[in-house]
């Protein structure tokens, strides 16, 4: 009998946890909800993809009027205007209508650089930003394996033309592809193959 009363017992405090359980689910489905946000800072002509966005949790009272909530009906759009890493995307800051194509001749007297660089530095830019490029130079080390030297600053001003977060190859070694055009002549015109560390600079007048 005892035995009855216990796993009766048992089973009324399992339903009331489950019980508790749902009102908690509950009260947080009604105060709060996802709310979709740029997890990078994004340029215009830039495709609304997963990677690029970030879902954060906002109290129902506090989210702007108009939040995006899910990518449902926007992924694949074109961004319209700058938006900042963190900040809440708002149909209006989108378009379905396809940009002009990324200008593929540079400025008189300029030219484009690619370069690949990390993703937090990339999340930080703007297309248009001036960038200070630093890279930090490998050697073979005498034991083996490789070692690195003190970084040198290889560019100060440049501007940032273009920003890949598709490009296969910097996808695979995990960096992002960012194309800078610079004044020539600049003494450095091929690609470099390090990747570089990109920081906003003053602004420059070329």
């Amino acid at each position: 009998m005892g035995k009855i009363i216990k796993g009766g017992f048992v089973i009324v405090l399992i339903l009331a946890l489950l019980a508790a359980a749902g009102v908690g689910i509950y009260v947080l489905a009604t105060r709060y909800t996802g709310v979709v946000v740029a997890a990078v800072n994004l340029s215009p002509g830039m495709r609304l993809r997963d990677n690029l966005i970030a879902f954060t949790t906002w109290s129902v009272d506090a989210v702007p009027r108009g939040a995006i909530k899910s990518l449902e009906n926007y992924r694949g759009m074109y961004v319209r205007e700058n938006i900042a890493k963190g900040e809440v995307i708002f149909p209006s800051s989108l378009t379905a209508v396809t940009p002009a194509p990324v200008r593929t001749q540079p400025k008189p007297n300029h030219y484009f650089l690619p370069l690949t660089t990390t993703p937090e530095d990339a999340a930080e830019l703007f297309v248009g930003d001036r960038v200070d490029v630093t890279v930090t130079p490998v050697i073979d080390a005498p034991n083996g394996g490789i070692r690195a030297l003190d970084p040198v600053t290889i560019r100060k001003g440049w501007r940032v033309h273009h920003i890949d977060y598709e490009d296969r190859d910097a996808k695979e070694a995990f960096t992002v592809r960012v194309v800078v055009e610079a004044k020539a002549p600049s003494g450095l015109t091929s690609p470099i193959r390090l990747p570089v560390r990109m920081v906003k600079s003053v602004p420059r007048s070329d």
